[in-house]
């Protein structure tokens, strides 16, 4: 039986992602963070989640890509569709597909590369290099 190690290169930062179908959204990058309420966002409430989960993607991509120039960044996140569509680049939904168009831009823009992966509590922790402070 072979073993494969699945390290990340050295240059792969982690955003971890999570939206809800009622309240909002939100990232986390390192000691960055944001979060959106639908309720400001007009229309938001009508998407599906498989669009409110990718919103907090594009909207950290556009945040803070400029500053990730040139590395791989993975995103960390709980709906296996998000992730398949970020992997693959496309989508049916007309709404999602728009979404990934714009992080395709914005990667293009700023030179990094997104990929995902599902997310699982415990590897969340290990990524968060800001110090706990309960």
């Amino acid at each position: 039986m072979m073993s494969v190690n699945r390290r990340e290169p050295e240059n792969t930062i982690s955003i971890v992602s999570d939206a809800s179908g009622l309240w909002g959204c939100g990232a986390i990058c390192g000691c960055n963070w944001f979060q959106l309420e639908w309720l400001g966002l007009g229309q938001a409430q009508q998407f599906n989640i498989m669009t409110k989960e990718l919103l907090p993607v594009v909207v950290a991509a556009v945040l803070w890509g400029q500053s990730r120039w040139g590395q791989s960044v993975k995103v960390l996140c709980d709906n296996s569709a998000v992730v398949a569509m970020v992997n693959s680049g496309s989508s049916r939904d007309p709404e999602a597909m728009h979404l990934r168009k714009c992080l395709a831009f914005v990667e293009t823009k700023w030179n990094f590369h997104c990929s995902a992966s599902r997310f699982r509590v415990g590897i969340i922790q290990q990524r968060m290099p800001c110090p706990r402070t309960d």
